[in-house]
């Protein structure tokens, strides 16, 4: 099970086992966490970045960014990374290497300020 407590200037996110033993924890500034469906995999989003980490906590990759970026979402089998930004843009990217997923960004009219997957991976919804 995770769990994500976000504090005024810090946030713990936590990995437990059904006993409700704790896996791995890890106190930080990220501001956004989605963690995907079958629970393998959360992203997470703070100053420092875009960061896909595993059940364990463990960071599978990284990348900056250098633009105001919104919400965010994980697929389902946590193999895609939707990111809302507020030049409005919605990026879509494979979660193993941060790289895009989708030949170019997803334009808005105005900011994009919120992203969702549906439960079947197949559709963006911004």
């Amino acid at each position: 099970t995770w769990s994500f407590d976000q504090g005024f200037r810090s946030s713990t996110l936590r990995v437990r086992d059904r006993a409700g033993h704790i896996l791995g924890e890890r106190v930080t500034s990220r501001a956004a966490v989605d963690v995907c469906a079958d629970g393998s995999a959360a992203l997470l989003l703070g100053p420092e970045g875009l960061e896909v980490v595993d059940a364990a906590l463990a960071t599978r990759v990284r990348w900056g960014i250098d633009r105001d970026l919104g919400n965010l979402a994980i697929s389902p089998d946590g193999a895609t990374v939707v990111v809302a930004r507020r030049d409005n843009l919605a990026e879509v990217r494979r979660a193993d290497t941060g790289a895009p997923a989708a030949p170019r960004a997803l334009a808005h009219a105005r900011a994009v300020t919120s992203v969702a997957v549906s439960p079947d991976g197949k559709l963006v919804l911004t």
